[in-house]
């Protein structure tokens, strides 16, 4: 008996700690998750391997690492919600007003997002010999006037500066251009009393880049539903208040609040013994059952044991499976991760579960054979999908599909 309970143990064990599977989905398959994942990355096309790499080698390595630098930070202060967007977005070489000037584009992000922030990051190389914050704050950035509904120049503020990073806000300009559907930032920079590299070699040999931070727009609901999802808001609060008053005035208790409380009758010695037994962690430990019951023989060859394996795989369990981005042809957009999280809910459900309908809890009370087919095996929560992509603008971009991978299965 004592076998059968040990591989029980272990078998439950490697059903919850199963390693994830790597698998390549048929042709069929793979196709129809690679023309979805394009609709839902706004992808018309794929680039080649060459166009990819050309884009790709075009990225400074200290931007990589800024841009899944603050991807793992927001990540870990829980303060990226689902849908955002974070865009790092590098210059090119142009003039404002007769002056050159590091140009942003702005029409890389869609009309129907909203920018939460935008910040100016600009690299100080070679910390080592210099190693003084006071280099980063001697950085000055302004965003030239390029369209009328703006007077002069408009200075940017620090917000970091550290012995390599100097941090400056954009939000409003960025704003402001992104609201009048602007095409391009113009930014000029420079040092306080010290000699700074012109924007052509600031381009060539350490270029600033812009980080966006954006929201989806949520589609706002028709005013008829929002009267109804008010209406049924309310009549909800309604409800449980009325529900929590009248199971008082039943009851009594609406009226006693005049009532001294009730006093619990003390415990006999017996009583107080037998509570004490209660919570000794060893209650109960050693006790023999009666003489009449069978006592149950251990037998190796149990055929329980056998179909133990079967029986925990027919529960309804989460199913690990990651699929690599180069079988589905997704390998020159999608940079990082290399696999993704396609787990699936698997297996069987005996009995309704917390969470199933009052349906199939109605025909489990009538008969177990009745409500078979009500409830299935179906994701119980769902986690967003991190990507880290390549635009056809040579941007990197971090987006979390919201809803995505299957979290936790239950019968429902």
């Amino acid at each position: 008996m004592f076998l059968w309970w040990a591989l029980l143990a272990v078998a439950q064990t490697v059903a919850v700690t199963t390693p994830p599977v790597y698998r390549n989905l048929p042709d069929g398959e793979s196709a129809a998750l690679r023309k979805a994942l394009m609709a839902l990355l706004g992808l018309s096309k794929l680039p080649d391997k060459e166009t990819s790499d050309a884009l790709l080698a075009k990225v400074p390595p200290f931007v990589t690492r800024r841009v899944e630098a603050v991807f793992e930070d927001l990540q870990q202060a829980d303060e990226f919600p689902d849908g955002n967007t974070v865009r790092a977005l590098l210059p090119r070489l142009g003039k404002a007003n007769g002056n050159e000037a590091l140009l942003f584009d702005v029409s890389s992000v869609g009309e129907d997002e909203k920018i939460l922030r935008a910040e100016l990051h600009f690299h100080l190389p070679q910390a080592h010999r210099h190693g003084s914050r006071r280099r980063a704050k001697s950085v000055r950035a302004s965003v030239a006037c390029t369209h009328h509904f703006c007077r002069s120049a408009y200075p940017l503020t620090h917000i970091e500066a550290t012995r390599t990073t100097a941090v400056m806000d954009a939000t409003l300009p960025f704003a402001q251009l992104h609201a009048i559907n602007g095409t391009t930032m113009a930014v000029h920079m420079w040092r306080k009393d010290i000699k700074m590299r012109g924007p052509k070699d600031l381009v060539r040999r350490n270029p600033p880049f812009l980080l966006v931070f954006t929201e989806a727009d949520p589609q706002l609901p028709e005013p008829e539903e929002t009267a109804a999802v008010e209406i049924s808001e309310r009549r909800e609060k309604l409800t449980a208040e009325n529900r929590i008053l009248r199971a008082k005035r039943d009851t009594g208790e609406y009226f006693k609040y005049s009532e001294p409380p009730r006093v619990k009758a003390k415990l006999t010695r017996a009583e107080e013994m037998a509570e004490k037994q209660k919570k000794d962690p060893w209650y109960g430990f050693g006790d023999t059952s009666d003489e009449d019951e069978d006592d149950e023989e251990d037998d190796d060859d149990d055929e329980r044991i056998v179909l133990l394996d079967k029986a925990v795989n027919d529960q309804c369990r989460l199913v690990r499976r990651l699929v690599s981005t180069s079988s589905l042809g997704l390998e020159t957009t999608i940079l990082s991760p290399s696999h993704l999280d396609l787990s699936q809910c698997g297996g069987g459900c005996e009995k309704p579960g917390k969470k199933s309908s009052a349906r199939a809890r109605l025909l489990w009370s009538v008969g177990p054979s009745m409500w078979r087919g009500a409830v299935c095996c179906a994701p119980s929560r769902l986690a967003p999908l991190p990507l880290m992509l390549l635009d056809a603008h040579g941007n990197l971009v971090l987006r979390l599909l919201p809803d995505t991978v299957a979290a936790k299965c239950q019968c429902l």
